[in-house]
């Protein structure tokens, strides 16, 4: 059995197998989950300022790994989109980009705004 880490992985996985293996290979997506029960925090003005994040302004998490596929530049757009509307949002990313490349990470520092 091959186990991935997201649904939309199944096919590519598949495809990627010799052609006798394709049909009849088990494949399993077993996606990343979070337990909302054990990760919500019980005060959340409490929770951000454990943080160091403002009370007062929307904060947006994204916890993934830096990656282009991850939507991190999607969630930056969203953010500007939401500025322009008059919402002030924080946007937070918690990750690192794997590997020994910091290409992405740096693609992305000229968006961020302190």
């Amino acid at each position: 059995m091959i186990i991935t880490c997201a649904r939309f992985l199944v096919d590519q996985v598949r495809n990627a197998l010799p052609d006798h293996l394709q049909r009849t290979q088990s494949i399993v997506a077993v996606p990343n989950a979070v337990d909302m029960d054990r990760f919500h925090p019980e005060d959340k003005d409490l929770a951000k300022q454990k943080v160091g994040a403002p009370r007062n302004i929307p904060l947006i998490l994204l916890v993934a790994n830096l990656a282009p596929h991850k939507g991190h530049e999607t969630a930056i757009r969203a953010v500007a989109i939401l500025k322009e509307r008059g919402v002030n949002a924080w946007l937070w990313f918690a990750g690192i980009e794997r590997g020994d490349s910091l290409e992405y990470t740096e693609r992305l520092k000229p968006f961020v705004v302190n």
